[in-house]
């Protein structure tokens, strides 16, 4: 993949032909000769372009941004910084800016690796300075309409189910100087914690990986039913109707109007349990004894039985007809606690419900990826706008991950992602043959034999050749 401009001046995307470089290689003919790997990186990119990532960069762009550089090479190079796990803006000229094969498949062509797009600094093709500056730009708005339009690139190729789960994850900065960061304190003014609050929609693929289709950041002093239905009322005006059909939710945002609503606006089924104290709760349980309803068990130790009570209607707000699975646990002394989880969906059996709010689980385990193996929350600056981002990056990559193991299934699904990159890291070196509008990849053993096997044609443009093969300070 390669990111060239064509005579209209449209950005367009470079790909492989192999038949056409064979050609021109016959001829003694090509562009540029790059070592590169045909690694995970490659396969990844690949597959970026596959589900139309690429075209979805392109709404990024801001009229107020500088003419010399296309906010594409910004994202990108952003996109392939969280893919590596690079940490910070400083290590990118050692890193991904060093790599020429790297930077070709990021989109750059070879004018702009060697000479830049502009004379600030003196790293190519842009300096981590420049990066920086552009991401300080952006706000949250520009992040929330570049995921609107990522998932409409998902939508479109059919990647997602219409199961979604929400929650609120918690960011706690070492430093105190972080911009727009909350504070919660006691009643007598000790601080509890400090930082930020995500709310992240996530859909639920059917092997139960997790791709995010809606984040927002909040200062930590913001309740989750208020950071809930903000994102969620972002995804219903940009998406609207019938995309989700199911949302799996935790205590934090139970709100019986709102559950009414999505119900009967928005064709949505919430599950979710209910505070002990709840009035459907005790009705619940009373029915149950009452009804001598059904008991499964789940598990022996602890015990834990689940029943079914259908059609309650004691939750005044929600306005809704509720089915019911109640959740009676048995410890080892012999005390039961009995709770519920809620849903206004037709169901059959305890266990539809059940199962379906296990699911929830799976948001938690996401979480505790992206912090200890993803370090999301390991920022590089304390503005604003640069947690923003690597907030979105962060989420949105880990989701591009999710959805490749998806579909390459077998050993690469069960791959988390250090070993992804060590596969990277370690793969094979080949050469990547570029002509002007599309690229082939060959091993060294292929591309020699291609050269003896055409040595008069190369002999023949041996002046052009040595100077695109010499070093610049040649």
């Amino acid at each position: 993949m390669e990111r060239v401009k064509d005579a209209a001046g449209v950005w367009c995307i470079l790909r492989e032909n192999r038949d056409k470089v064979m050609v021109a290689l016959s001829e003694g003919r090509f562009l540029a000769l790059h070592l590169a790997t045909w690694g995970f990186l490659d396969k990844f990119a690949a597959f970026l372009d596959q589900i139309g990532f690429y075209v979805s960069l392109e709404s990024f762009g801001d009229p107020r941004d500088s003419p010399s550089i296309h906010p594409f090479f910004f994202m990108i190079v952003m996109t392939f910084k969280t893919l590596l796990g690079y940490d910070s803006f400083n290590v990118l000229p050692t890193t991904l800016f060093r790599s020429a094969a790297i930077l070709r498949l990021m989109g750059f062509n070879a004018v702009q690796i060697t000479d830049g797009f502009n004379q600030k600094g003196h790293i190519r093709p842009f300096d981590p300075d420049t990066l920086s500056q552009f991401l300080q730009t952006r706000t949250q708005t520009h992040y929330l309409r570049w995921l609107t339009d990522v998932v409409g690139q998902w939508r479109r190729h059919r990647l997602l189910s219409g199961r979604f789960l929400m929650d609120c994850i918690y960011i706690t900065p070492a430093s105190d100087r972080y911009e727009k960061m909350g504070w919660e304190r006691d009643k007598d003014g000790h601080l509890l914690r400090k930082g930020y609050k995500t709310a992240v929609l996530a859909n639920l693929l059917p092997n139960h990986k997790l791709v995010t289709v809606g984040v927002m950041i909040f200062p930590l002093t913001v309740a989750d039913i208020t950071c809930g239905k903000t994102l969620m009322c972002h995804i219903l005006r940009t998406h609207g109707a019938g995309f989700i059909k199911e949302l799996v939710m935790d205590m934090g945002f139970l709100d019986g109007a709102w559950l009414h609503d999505l119900k009967r606006r928005y064709h949505i089924d919430v599950f979710i349990p209910v505070r002990e104290n709840m009035h459907i709760l005790a009705d619940a349980v009373g029915l149950a004894r009452y009804e001598r309803v059904v008991w499964e068990v789940i598990r022996e130790s602890p015990r834990r039985e689940i029943a079914l009570l259908s059609d309650l209607t004691t939750w005044d707000s929600a306005k809704l007809p509720l089915n019911c699975c109640l959740v009676r646990d048995t410890d080892a002394n012999g005390k039961v606690t009995d709770w519920a989880i809620v849903t206004p969906q037709r169901v059959k059996t305890a266990r539809e419900i059940y199962d379906t709010y296990s699911d929830r689980w799976d948001i938690e385990e996401a979480f505790n990826e992206l912090t200890c193996l993803w370090q999301y929350d390991r920022f590089y600056s304390t503005k604003w706008s640069l947690v923003v981002g690597q907030v979105f990056f962060t989420f949105i990559v880990y989701s591009l991950v999710g959805l490749y193991k998806t579909e390459k299934g077998g050993e690469i699904a069960a791959m988390g992602i250090k070993r992804l990159r060590l596969e990277h890291f370690h793969a094979q070196d080949n050469v990547v043959v570029y002509l002007k509008d599309c690229y082939a990849i060959f091993t060294i053993q292929e591309l020699f034999a291609l050269f003896l096997e055409n040595m008069d044609a190369f002999v023949r443009n041996k002046d052009e050749l040595l100077d695109i093969l010499r070093p610049p300070s040649c």
